[in-house]
């Protein structure tokens, strides 16, 4: 005599493909809502402009007057305004002389996208970038190492 077990499986709702028509959004979504906060979208993309390449973070503002100096590891300031699945966003870094601006921001806007679309599901409508400062690398001081 021999036993066998065969599992069924349970009814799944098959949805349309979205080449066939369907939503291609993801059916987990039918559970509830997602709600971002901008400061959340801020740290997200500040995280992913410090992983670019010559670019950098921006001291403080206080009254229009400057507060500290540049660290190219710091954080960028970033703003940013969710609207649903959409966000508008504004950066200010520091680029490393004498790398070219385009280029970093180009960088900066690709990791940005990149970042939003794929850790927060959201889609970037627009990226403004200001540069207020640039920076040399031989002249940034190494941090100061503490003893532990």
């Amino acid at each position: 005599m021999s036993l066998t077990a065969t599992a069924e499986q349970p009814d799944v709702e098959q949805l349309p493909s979205p080449a066939e028509g369907g939503e291609s959004e993801d059916p987990r979504g039918r559970l509830g809502k997602l709600s971002i906060a901008d400061r959340v979208v801020e740290k997200v993309v500040s995280q992913a402009i410090r992983e670019v390449p010559h670019a950098g973070g921006v001291p403080r503002k206080l009254l229009g007057a400057t507060l500290g100096n540049v660290k190219p590891d710091g954080p960028a300031r970033v703003h940013a305004k969710v609207d649903g699945k959409l966000v508008t966003l504004s950066a200010s870094i520091s680029v490393e002389y004498p790398q070219s601006l385009g280029d970093v921001a180009g960088e900066v806007r690709q990791r940005v996208v990149d970042a939003c679309h794929q850790m927060l599901a959201l889609d970037v409508v627009r990226i403004d970038i200001d540069v207020p400062h640039l920076y040399s690398a031989d002249r940034v001081q190494p941090p100061i190492e503490r003893v532990q």
